[in-house]
């Protein structure tokens, strides 16, 4: 084993945490005769806040409504949980 294998997993999961990481695509699937996107609990997901921000974050709840509660990390420190509309959801 590498020496600095252990280094190296830590930096990983460090920059995942500070700068996100790959936004989990959304499964589709037929509600009401219309086809919708939804996640689940534990997708990382990217969306636009009330003012407009990009934020990244962990679904932590899905409800039926297509609003989702997530909880993001901020810079610095910390975390915040917020809800968001399936449709302030960007592309993955």
């Amino acid at each position: 084993m590498d020496a600095h294998a252990p280094e190296y997993a830590a930096a990983v999961a460090g920059m995942n945490e500070t700068y996100g990481r790959s936004l989990t695509p959304p499964r589709t699937i037929m509600r009401r005769g219309r086809l919708v996107d939804t996640h689940a609990v534990g997708d990382y997901v990217g969306f636009r806040d009330e003012l407009g921000n990009e934020r990244q974050g962990y679904v932590l709840e899905a409800g039926d409504d297509d609003t989702y509660v997530i909880r993001c990390h901020l810079a610095g420190g910390g975390q915040e949980i917020v809800a968001a509309h399936i449709d302030s959801f960007l592309p993955f």
